[in-house]
């Protein structure tokens, strides 16, 4: 349960979602990590791009549950050998904490040797974590879009889902996108930042989609304030259109039993979509 009422804030109303002509479902942990998305493309897409790992991969597990098939995540700010370090921090604390707060240290060492266990099975094999920037441009530690799509086993794919949560470098990694990859791109889903600033940008792509993609879902971030009557952070879905798109009014958000508050700690974010001026 969020803390607080709910605040209002608007966005322009060519990002209010289509309605879709499947169920909707959730993929990923509670709260902060979880997307909303059209329910069939958990299947039909054959492999997954995810760009932003940090240490929460509860999505990239969902979709490899649901059919084993490839999946390539980006991160550089993160590995094997900074979990192993994490896992091993509490045990320099242990001769205190054992004394005084011996409970508050079972729970640390559970959770951080957990997580260092829980990546090194999930990513072997067909799924890869590659210590990589995703950029507009190629360059020392850098990788383009366009050039991730084409590596490895997703260049033989003709269906990707792209999952994208970069803090703000999605703006430069899209624009640069050649229009022509966008014919292999199933489903997109974006974490937008610094929204207030960008809807310039996200008009653009807005633009560049409509024709062949459907909004199918927003969400804002409750972790970010709302700034100019926007919010900071918002959660885009887009899947491809199809002929049995229904006809209907576009659904009412939140989802029920779908959306959640990224934070339960500060009040939630009602979204009222409008003209732009």
């Amino acid at each position: 349960m969020s803390a607080g009422a709910p605040v209002n804030a608007f966005l322009p109303d060519w990002l209010q979602p289509e309605p879709c002509p499947g169920p909707m479902t959730r993929a990923g942990r509670d709260g902060d990590g979880g997307y909303v998305l059209p329910a069939a493309e958990m299947s039909d897409c054959g492999a997954l791009l995810s760009l932003g790992v940090n240490d929460d991969w509860s999505f990239e597990q969902a979709f490899h549950t649901i059919r084993p098939r490839p999946v390539d995540a980006y991160d550089p700010t993160v590995g094997r050998a900074g979990f192993l370090l994490r896992a091993l921090t509490p045990l320099l604390s242990a001769p205190i904490m054992l004394l005084r707060r011996p409970r508050p240290l079972v729970r640390w060492l559970v959770r951080e040797w957990g997580l260092f266990f829980n990546y090194v099975r999930f990513f072997r094999g067909a799924v890869r974590h590659r210590r990589l920037w995703i950029s507009g441009e190629t360059g020392p530690g850098r990788i383009t879009l366009a050039e991730a799509m084409r590596a490895g086993e997703l260049g033989r794919c003709s269906r990707l889902m792209i999952k994208m949560d970069i803090e703000g470098a999605e703006y430069a990694a899209l624009a640069a996108l050649p229009p022509i990859e966008w014919s292999r791109v199933g489903t997109l889903l974006v974490e937008f930042h610094d929204v207030h600033l960008h809807l310039p940008e996200i008009r653009a792509l807005a633009r560049l989609l409509a024709p062949d993609f459907a909004v199918r879902h927003v969400h804002p971030n409750n972790c970010s304030p709302v700034r100019a009557g926007v919010p900071a952070v918002i959660e885009v879905t887009w899947s491809r259109r199809s002929p049995s798109d229904p006809r209907t009014t576009p659904p009412d958000l939140p989802l029920a039993g779908l959306d959640q508050p990224n934070t339960a700690h500060a009040p939630d974010i009602q979204i009222r979509f409008q003209p732009e001026t």
